[in-house]
């Protein structure tokens, strides 16, 4: 007897679609791993480095431009480019603020602050940014400038 509803098998489907997938993955793995790390609770001094003014900044844009940056990957080709990059900054910025409520709410040695949100979201900016910019196909022109 076989079952009414099978499982697509992982041949019958598209390479782009695995790949998509993938890349999901991939995104859902760093995003948990950024909470974890952001929710963890501080806890000895900082290296010398660490305790430059808004160092920390740079991290948060860094982790947000790279989940945006694995999001974009994760994209169906068929989307329209310019809304796709917006829900996508608006996805991390909402990740960031849900990250920033929880070391609030959630840890002793943190806090939530207005300016990690910004630059989490400003990261998000440039990673999607980024990432379309290298995924788009060069053209001829641009092609024969650099000849």
């Amino acid at each position: 007897m076989q079952p009414l509803v099978s499982a697509p098998s992982l041949s019958s489907l598209s390479s782009a679609h695995v790949c998509a997938w993938l890349w999901r993955l991939a995104a859902f793995g760093w995003a948990i791993a950024m909470a974890w790390g952001c929710l963890q609770e501080a806890g000895g001094g900082a290296p010398g480095w660490w305790r430059l003014p808004h160092i920390d900044k740079l991290a948060h844009a860094g982790m947000h431009g790279m989940l945006a940056w694995l999001l974009w990957r994760s994209r169906p080709a068929t989307s329209k480019p310019l809304r796709m990059a917006g829900r996508i900054v608006l996805l991390c910025a909402a990740y960031g603020l849900c990250i920033e409520a929880g070391q609030a709410l959630f840890t002793l040695t943190r806090s939530a602050e207005l300016l990690d949100a910004l630059a989490n979201t400003a990261g998000a900016l440039i990673g999607v940014a980024l990432a379309a910019r290298l995924a788009r196909p060069a053209s001829p022109r641009e092609g024969l400038a650099g000849a």
